[in-house]
């Protein structure tokens, strides 16, 4: 049958251990486009030449929190007010695209909907 999850199935763990059986799989994950956001292209390819890979959804989403919790801390000075109220109007562009935080705190940004086809993600839904 068909399998529906969420960006946890991005993982090359995850699909080395699912083998032939993850053809199919359908899942939402991060919209990262490294062919017109240039920060994300960069980061892609820095990526690559570092580690020899393709980065995958963790990586970017690691990059990009913590690129702008370092922004936010040197902006804040050490004011733990000042940080909290940066980080409650967060609202830049990132490799992830735009990022805005939401009166519940959570983070928006981009996502899209994958199938897993001849071991790569095919973008079916943005």
């Amino acid at each position: 049958g068909k399998i529906l999850g969420i960006n946890a199935f991005d993982s090359p763990i995850v699909w080395k251990a699912a083998g032939d059986s993850g053809e199919g799989v359908v899942f939402a994950s991060a919209h990262l486009d490294y062919v017109n956001n240039k920060q994300a292209a960069a980061f892609a390819q820095a990526f690559r030449q570092k580690y020899g890979e393709e980065p995958s959804h963790s990586h970017a989403y690691g990059y990009s929190i913590g690129l702008y919790l370092m922004e936010t801390a040197a902006e804040a000075k050490g004011d733990p007010e000042r940080m909290r109220q940066l980080l409650a109007t967060l609202n830049r562009d990132s490799i992830r695209g735009q990022l805005k935080m939401t009166e519940s705190r959570d983070v928006l940004t981009d996502v899209a909907v994958y199938r897993r086809e001849g071991s790569k993600n095919v973008m079916i839904d943005k």
